[in-house]
């Protein structure tokens, strides 16, 4: 599915609902405030509002719809996994 993702097709899974439920994490939250400026205190609204603006997109519902928002996505997560290990 990954392969096909990569290929301009459906993407891999719900990554719009992903979204929505890592910015509700505190340690999400922490992470947008430390590496992408999201204003402190954050709560889920502010961060989803931050991680559109980080993507360049205007609703999550892209990261099912756009490969490359799709792509940002990931790339995203796998800073946030990063950062997650180093703290």
């Amino acid at each position: 599915r990954q392969a096909l993702e990569a290929r301009g097709g459906k993407p891999a899974k719900d990554y719009a609902a992903e979204c929505a439920m890592k910015c509700a994490e505190p340690a999400f939250m922490r992470f947008l405030i430390e590496r992408h400026d999201l204003p402190h205190p954050a709560t889920d609204k502010t961060a989803a509002t931050r991680v559109r603006s980080v993507l360049a997109i205007t609703s999550r519902s892209q990261l099912n719809t756009d490969s490359a928002a799709a792509a940002r996505w990931r790339e995203m997560v796998k800073e946030f996994d990063a950062w997650r290990r180093s703290t």
